[in-house]
């Protein structure tokens, strides 16, 4: 089946017969024993083209506006199809009516928004048992006789099911499959349980099946199997002895750069100090009760009165230029207040004049 509207029917040679659909189909199946070939799709007719005569057949006609897929029961011929609104209608193909609707919509979780789920695929497992693939990623299964689903499965993907399956030598196992993943799972447990094998558990838990690497059986045995077992301390013990090295060498060059860096710090600080100078009196300025008391005074003392006497020398020092600072220029404002000016009435006449 194409895009295109198109069925190509195909033999060992190639391409043997190709059909054109009224309307764009989506899937179909054929009844064996009457040679038809059902196909549905963005419709609400089922198309029936038998085969033996190679011409269309009057359709079947449904309420619903559309058809996802379809399947015929191998043991009955029952016709079931799935539509856009998550229905399941069954026909009886020997009357050409329909005899069965299931709302499976109602049991699946809808995370679209408003769109309904629909179904995307039906596989019949007996006479009586069907799985439907809903759009939203769940898997019913229902018995013909009741409309509500004894098992439901999710893939927790919100993907439309592509595809179902029954396992050939157990019909409990079931296949699913949609774009992500494929789930093997069985239908009386939630969940899959067919990938575990628990026969051979005894040989890695029971500590009776285990070999004893240090009995003389074993080296008798395998001598070639201790021999590499050595092999294999040796290389251990060699590479831990490196790596102690390696820890011994790394621990001496971070004790060397904590003692560079310290000293350098230590460098960077007497750097940074600054140079006091303390400007000494001379004695011969000084009387002598002061020598007398000098003398008599610890060295902490006298240094302490030299530096008080050279910071009180030049306190006095700065403030002899500002007093006379301050004294030019009262002088310089005394002048000009002094200096006699010439009235504005002569300074204009001696300019018209010129």
């Amino acid at each position: 089946m194409h895009a295109n509207r198109y069925i190509e029917f195909h033999s060992q040679v190639g391409n043997y017969y190709t059909i054109r659909t009224p309307k764009q189909g989506r899937a179909f199946d054929y009844r064996y024993s009457s040679c038809d070939l059902y196909c549905v799709g963005a419709t609400n007719e089922i198309y029936r083209f038998n085969l033996e005569q190679g011409q269309y057949l009057e359709p079947i006609q449904s309420k619903l506006s559309g058809f996802n897929a379809c399947e015929f029961n191998s043991e009955h011929e029952l016709f079931a199809c799935g539509s856009v609104e998550g229905h399941l209608e069954c026909y009886d193909p020997r009357i050409r009516s329909l005899v069965g609707q299931i709302d499976c919509a109602v049991y699946a979780n809808s995370n679209s928004g408003s769109s309904l789920p629909a179904i995307s695929c039906i596989k019949f497992k007996d006479a009586l048992n069907v799985s439907v693939g809903m759009s939203t990623g769940q898997i019913l299964l229902f018995d013909i006789r009741s409309n509500k689903p004894y098992f439901i499965k999710d893939h927790n993907y919100n993907l439309p099911i592509k595809r179902i399956d029954f396992h050939t030598q157990n019909n409990d196992y079931i296949l699913s499959i949609d774009k992500k993943i494929c789930k093997i799972w069985n239908q009386h447990t939630e969940t899959p349980s067919i990938l575990k094998d628990t026969r051979f558990q005894s040989l890695f838990t029971n500590p009776d099946m285990q070999i004893d690497i240090n009995h003389e059986n074993f080296k008798n045995i395998a001598p070639l199997v201790s021999r590499l077992n050595k092999q294999n301390v040796v290389e251990d013990e060699s590479i831990s002895i490196e790596n102690d090295e390696e820890e011994r060498e790394d621990d001496d060059d971070l004790i060397d750069d904590i003692l560079t860096s310290e000293e350098e710090e230590e460098e960077e600080e007497e750097k940074e100090k600054p140079n006091r100078k303390t400007k000494l009196v001379p004695i011969d300025t000084i009387n002598d009760t002061d020598q007398e008391t000098i003398r008599s005074l610890s060295f902490n003392e006298r240094t302490k009165r030299t530096i008080d006497s050279a910071s009180s020398h030049l306190q006095h020092r700065n403030q002899v230029p500002s007093s006379n600072k301050n004294n030019r220029k009262e002088t310089n404002d005394d002048y000009r207040k002094n200096v006699r000016r010439a009235p504005r009435s002569r300074m204009n006449g001696r300019h018209k004049e010129t």
